[in-house]
């Protein structure tokens, strides 16, 4: 739901600096939720939610954190989901 996506945001943004293990680990969800949304068929709802709740933006920041994991992860959500030809 709306809500839930708000905090996983709030999570990856409280997270990013401070510790990216965690940080990761919420991106990895994200991407999960991603996958099975789509694989539900219903694709791009959580994306969706995901941009209502400031979500893609926050994830459009991490492209160029100096974690590598960090760095693959946003950008693997990014081009999968928000691509152009996705948006």
């Amino acid at each position: 739901n709306k809500g839930g996506m708000k905090m996983i945001c709030h999570a990856i943004s409280a997270t990013r600096d401070v510790d990216v293990s965690l940080c990761q680990l919420t991106l990895d969800v994200v991407l999960i939720l991603l996958n099975v949304d789509e694989a539900n068929g219903r694709p791009l709802q959580v994306a969706k939610m995901l941009r209502e709740a400031g979500g893609l933006l926050l994830i459009d920041s991490l492209s160029t954190h100096i974690n590598q994991g960090i760095w693959d992860t946003s950008i693997e959500i990014l081009d999968a989901y928000f691509s152009d030809n996705n948006r």
